[in-house]
């Protein structure tokens, strides 16, 4: 678990304990390089990458996250909620995590950057975390929007795993 809790810290710029007993459960949500309307970045600082159309027929193209499924804690993502739960205390204590990564809209056609911006993670919450000797169960709601466009949709998630620990 070491390995675990250096990549941890990195992203989350937090000192995580290393411990043989840490487990990290994590969701995240992000825009595929194969998508409908996906098309490439013609130019600028951008040129080669997928972006797809906007959500609105005034709005520009957005990069997606230029990837495919992943295990990799560092992949880009347009949301993340990870909690951490150590057994090594009892009650066993646990952490949250949540972050957004940066939306980037272009000029579709010119590749010009005209926003910039990471949207707030405060809609992104952990509840009702239950983590026993050999039990966790865990509720979690997630929401969050593109900051570029005024009146975008909400993406989100929600979620209510439980899992038993031999």
């Amino acid at each position: 678990m070491p390995e675990l809790a250096t990549a941890l810290s990195e992203i989350y710029s937090e000192r995580i304990p290393e411990t043989e007993q840490l487990i990290a459960i994590w969701i995240n949500a992000f825009i595929p390089a194969q998508t409908t309307n996906a098309r490439v970045v013609p130019a600028g600082a951008y040129k080669g990458q997928v972006s797809i159309l906007g959500p609105f027929p005034w709005s520009g193209c957005f990069l997606s996250d230029n990837r495919d499924f992943s295990s990799d804690l560092d992949a880009s993502v347009r949301m993340q909620s990870l909690v951490l739960v150590d057994f090594q205390h009892n009650p066993p204590a646990w952490k949250e995590f949540h972050r957004t990564g940066i939306t980037v809209e272009l000029l579709c056609y010119e590749g010009q950057v005209t926003c910039l911006r990471r949207a707030p993670n405060t809609q992104m919450q952990f509840a009702e975390i239950k983590a026993e000797k050999n039990f966790l169960s865990l509720r979690l709601r997630a929401t969050a929007k593109n900051p570029c466009v005024e009146g975008a949709p909400d993406i989100a998630y929600y979620s209510q795993p439980s899992h038993p620990f031999v």
